[in-house]
């Protein structure tokens, strides 16, 4: 990583405490602690290692005090490096790697978009949901669905064609909905 072009920020809520980079990392800064008996301490500042949550993201751990919050390292980057006007309530990772957390590689979108983006819905499809095919009564396969929750973003309801496929309900808005 070419660190020669890495801005470090104040984290908004924990200034003087911790900063972020343009580059995705996090660090915590020089401070002097004065204990409750007077004493004083120096800590100097350092990286933070992040922990790879289960969703796939990268998160810190912050303190002040007693006070800790666990952070997103990617809405950290976001808040601090990229404007958001129009208060878009997500952020994206254009390369769709969410290990990746550089500023020029995040953005803020809609949820819809954030869903629909690149290949994602359709790695999700593969990775995690099974085929379903929706028939006509008569048994004529009208159009397949790489999951469920692909139909359920083309309008179904996908708990609805879920209880077909597995035999819960027989029809779903007219038409039958199997696994295939």
């Amino acid at each position: 990583m070419d660190n020669s072009k890495e801005i470090w920020k104040d984290i908004q809520g924990y200034e003087g405490y911790y900063q972020v980079s343009n580059m995705g990392r996090v660090r915590s800064c020089d401070r002097e602690i004065v204990f409750k008996d007077g004493r004083r301490r120096f800590y100097k500042g350092k990286l933070i290692r992040p922990v790879k949550t289960n969703s796939g993201y990268w998160q810190i751990r912050m303190k002040i005090n007693e006070h800790v919050k666990h952070e997103y390292v990617h809405r950290l980057v976001a808040k601090t490096f990229i404007p958001n006007p129009d208060k878009l309530p997500e952020i994206n990772h254009k390369d769709e790697n969410r290990l990746n957390n550089r500023a020029d590689n995040l953005e803020w979108i809609e949820h819809v978009a954030n869903l629909n983006y690149g290949n994602r819905a359709k790695k999700f499809a593969i990775s995690r949901g099974k085929k379903v095919g929706q028939f006509t009564k008569d048994g004529k396969l009208l159009h397949t669905y790489c999951s469920t929750r692909e139909a359920g973003r083309r309008g179904y309801e996908q708990t609805s064609v879920s209880k077909c496929a597995i035999g819960k309900l027989k029809t779903y808005k007219g038409y039958v909905w199997k696994y295939i």
